[in-house]
């Protein structure tokens, strides 16, 4: 364990006695002052924070348009967790791998090389499911949050995609608690995204994911791995 060294104080009275230095420099104070800048930068929490960034390889993929139009998702049955193949035009695309931690769940999708593309994390306390999405670098791209809504007769849900700001950009129709076929509209109303998941899977859920449009695809492909895993903790 490290222990905590307090950040260096940059308030206007230390920036100011910094410039009220000698004309001859104080070998102590230079010293020092060149200590705390080291410092600055290897201690958690002191100077400018740095995007958390998972450790391995950064996939080229790891861009709005670098995910393909059509995607199918391709469950494993014997895997600890959801973890999914994916597939595009018959060939391997990558994978969706399923992280269960103390905080929450997570899920990262790697291309066929295990390039990073995206991480979905669900966050640890929030009211519904809110799942942030990063790059693979770490950096916050926006948030999908699944709307739980009830009936005296029914349970249904629906997805609303945000961006890194906060802003609603698009929402799926509404869906059956366990239903199986996601529509996602812009606000424009055009659809960015149809998934359809088959009604018998007798060896784990396949769905098939067509994306439309300037979208950022990237906040969109965790949605099926979310629904399956939420509907296999169900059973």
């Amino acid at each position: 364990m490290v222990a905590h060294v307090p950040c260096p104080d940059r308030s206007p009275d230390v920036e100011l006695a910094k410039a009220s230095f000698p004309s001859r420099p104080n070998r102590g104070l230079v010293g020092l002052a060149l200590s705390l800048s080291l410092l600055g930068g290897v201690l958690p929490g002191c100077g400018r924070s740095s995007p958390s960034q998972p450790q391995g390889i950064v996939s080229p993929y790891g861009i709005s348009k670098g995910i393909p139009d059509s995607l199918t998702f391709d469950e494993r049955v014997f895997a600890i967790g959801t973890d999914i193949d994916v597939y595009s035009d018959g060939a391997k695309f990558g994978k969706i791998e399923e992280k269960v931690l103390s905080w929450g769940t997570q899920f990262r999708l790697y291309d066929r090389d295990d390039g990073l593309i995206a991480i979905a994390k669900q966050r640890a306390v929030s009211w519904g499911v809110k799942i942030d999405i990063y790059d693979g670098e770490g950096v916050f791209l926006g948030t999908v949050k699944e709307k739980i809504l009830e009936s005296m007769f029914s349970i249904k849900s629906q997805y609303s995609i945000e961006d890194a700001n906060g802003v609603e950009i698009a929402d799926s129709a509404k869906l059956d608690f366990l239903g199986s076929h996601v529509t996602v509209r812009d606000k424009e109303g055009a659809v960015v995204a149809d998934m359809d998941r088959g009604l018998i899977n007798l060896t784990g859920d396949k769905w098939t994911v067509n994306f439309s449009g300037n979208f950022d695809r990237r906040l969109l492909v965790f949605i099926p791995a979310y629904k399956t895993a939420a509907d296999n903790s169900s059973d």
